[in-house]
């Protein structure tokens, strides 16, 4: 049974360097992960890009739109995004369930 409602929100997924292309589409963060999810339109792959929630190490709230979210293998999400504080606000909460759940401590945020 899910824990929480599945939310999603408006995003672009952001490759490499300032001048690398995005793609757009949709930001979906359920129970324990986050998916991007790519629109029709775009050039390139177009399966769903899942990341497990229990995998964030931090995050970062870049200039306008820009933000970051940290992966503990070192593989970092960069999106253009709304709403950042509402988006770190969600994850945080599945972060936080998903180690309680566990019976474990939440680790803190290296970033």
């Amino acid at each position: 049974m899910a824990q929480f409602q599945e939310i999603t929100y408006q995003a672009n997924l952001h490759f490499g360097s300032f001048l690398s292309p995005n793609q757009g589409g949709q930001l979906i963060i359920q129970d324990d992960k986050f998916i991007f999810r790519p629109h029709s339109v775009n050039i390139g792959s177009l399966s769903d890009k899942e990341f497990a929630i229990r995998d964030i190490c931090g995050y970062k709230k870049g200039i306008l739109t820009r933000f970051t979210v940290y992966m503990n293998d070192n593989k970092d999400v960069n999106l253009i995004v709304w709403k950042k504080d509402d988006i770190i606000k969600e994850l945080e909460a599945r972060r936080a369930a998903i180690f309680q759940n566990n019976g474990e401590p939440v680790p803190p945020l290296k970033r």
